[in-house]
């Protein structure tokens, strides 16, 4: 069996395993391994680095990457240096064929990089990704047809959301993204809606963590869009709390779905308590309710009188996050 785990989180770390691995052996020339896991972090404002880390970083003694097999799934956590981003083998990811999971949390030169690399992945069923690109996205790079088909959960943290235009451009039978979680802080999410607009279908589980109230109402928009949404967790992250009684308005009254089944609210724990969290439902089960009447019509209200479950189930939590 292959061994479970290629885990490197130190330089020393990378040293080692890059003198060892660039020019291999034939005992180790088809060494697989079931996890990749490389988290390294360089900050230029941290005193205590050393010259030699730097170097190290600098030169990206990486290329051992494309002498190894990943099995199973691969985590990239870089923070270094700019040069040395267009230095790290990002072509590696193609060669990975048999990966289920993939998480990369850097940043990337452009979109084209990282879609090049999905393309030829076609067993991929979950991307995380939390990543700037340091190239607009209308840099006139070419990109590839849409990723694996097997895709069905999709996680974009606070960075990255051009990753969507590309999205965008598969056609709807080549999408199956069930799962789809987003981290909303300062970026711009307006990629979001190319995506949404052209496969309003794909996703049937939907979490959203809102750390700024930029933009709720591009937010609101493409809600609009996700129309068989079924489960949708909502978590209000930023402060003060005060904004939250209109965020809930906007985005409940934005709820499309016929087949919304349960949104689940989630807020840091507020002034006045109980009190408080309460009339927060109160205003998402009016505002969703109103709006699911609206969206199914009169017909079908009058047939849900005979229907369980026929009004979405709207829950609460006061979670201690800040």
């Amino acid at each position: 069996m292959p061994p479970s785990c290629l885990h490197i989180d130190s330089i020393e770390k990378l040293l080692t395993t890059s003198s060892s691995l660039i020019n291999p052996t034939p005992s180790v020339a088809d060494l697989s391994f079931e996890e990749i896991i490389i988290s390294l972090a360089h900050e230029p404002s941290d005193a205590t680095t050393s010259s030699t880390t730097i170097n190290a970083l600098n030169e990206i003694p990486f290329l051992f990457l494309l002498n190894i097999r990943a099995i199973e799934s691969v985590t990239i956590e870089l923070i270094i240096p700019v040069p040395s981003v267009y230095l790290f083998p990002w072509h590696a990811i193609s060669k990975w064929a048999d990966l289920s999971a993939l998480s990369i949390t850097a940043a990337l030169p452009n979109v084209a990089t990282l879609a090049f690399g999905l393309v030829a992945l076609p067993n991929l069923n979950s991307l995380k990704l939390d990543v700037e690109y340091l190239e607009p996205s209308n840099s006139g790079q070419p990109l590839p047809r849409h990723p694996s088909t097997h895709l069905t959960l999709l996680e974009v943290g606070f960075r990255g959301f051009a990753i969507f235009h590309w999205l965008a451009t598969s056609r709807a039978r080549e999408t199956s993204i069930g799962t789809l979680a987003l981290k909303i802080d300062e970026e711009d999410i307006l990629p979001l809606m190319d995506y949404v607009v052209r496969h309003p279908g794909a996703t049937q589980y939907l979490s959203i963590s809102l750390y700024h109230r930029r933009y709720i109402h591009v937010l609101a928009s493409c809600l609009m869009h996700f129309t068989q949404v079924l489960e949708i967790e909502l978590y209000l992250k930023y402060l003060p709390t005060r904004g939250y009684k209109g965020c809930l308005q906007a985005i409940c009254s934005a709820i499309r779905s016929r087949d919304l089944e349960m949104l689940t609210v989630y807020v840091p724990e507020l002034p006045k308590g109980f009190r408080e969290e309460r009339k927060l439902l109160q205003l998402a089960e009016s505002c969703l309710l109103q709006t699911q009447l609206e969206v199914v019509g009169k017909g079908r209200e009058e047939e849900s009188e005979e229907e369980d479950g026929y009004a979405p189930c709207v829950a609460s939590c006061q979670r201690s996050w800040m």
